[in-house]
């Protein structure tokens, strides 16, 4: 994504939910995250997560789903 496509899921964020405060570093914080994430696809992340969910989105509802790792138990017991 560019610049001005961060600027328009903003946009589309405040025109889905009022009280979406954007500041002076929104910009800049939401480029950092979302540069090299293709605009249609964030766009539908975004679009689902409005018509599931009443509250505007964190920059991670908008990130593809991490894949799951298997994780590590944190105690083996001796066999």
């Amino acid at each position: 994504m560019n610049k001005t496509e961060v600027l328009n899921v903003l946009k589309y964020i405040k025109g889905a939910y009022n009280r979406f405060e954007i500041n002076e570093e929104t910009p800049k914080v939401y480029n950092d995250f979302l540069k090299g994430q293709e605009f249609e696809k964030v766009m539908h992340r975004l679009k689902e997560h409005i018509k599931r969910s009443k509250f505007e989105p964190t920059i991670t509802d908008l990130l593809p789903p991490r894949e799951e790792k298997e994780v590590e138990p944190y105690f083996r017991p001796n066999s």
